[in-house]
């Protein structure tokens, strides 16, 4: 009975050895992917957020050879990459989905500079929406 009963516990410390690696292996593959990743995009939207908003359309930052993309945040605050809180028709290069002026005023909040066509104060970086026709001053 002695010898039956070593093969087994051999058998069951070599299955736990097998385990734990297939367990290392998964976690070292999990966590260094998507946390790169995930830290690049970080990194991309703090360039970005350097940008002025008024020079923030298309503006590209680079990081460890990936080109990012630069566009306003939809709380018309930050510019950052693309991503679901971004407002990416705010640097298409039309006048559409509300805006008052080429990527400017309305859905895209106060970034119309002096000049530029608005309906109300809150379209122009200075506040002040003025004159007929009316324009940012």
């Amino acid at each position: 009975m002695n010898k039956g009963q070593g093969s087994i516990e051999y058998l069951l410390i070599l299955g736990g050895v097998i385990m734990v690696a297939v367990i290392v292996i998964a976690l070292i593959v999990n966590i260094a992917t998507p946390a790169g990743t995930q830290t690049k995009n970080d990194t991309a939207d703090l360039f970005c957020s350097r940008k002025p908003i008024t020079g923030c359309c298309g503006q590209t930052v680079a990081v460890q050879s990936t080109t990012y993309t630069c566009y306003m945040k939809s709380d018309n605050t930050l510019c950052a990459t693309q991503s679901a809180t971004s407002l990416v028709h705010c640097c298409n290069s039309l006048t559409d989905l509300g805006e008052t002026d080429l990527d400017c005023g309305g859905t895209c909040g106060k970034t119309c500079i002096s000049g530029k066509t608005c309906t109300q104060n809150s379209d122009c970086i200075s506040g002040t929406c003025t004159g007929t026709p009316l324009k940012c001053a």
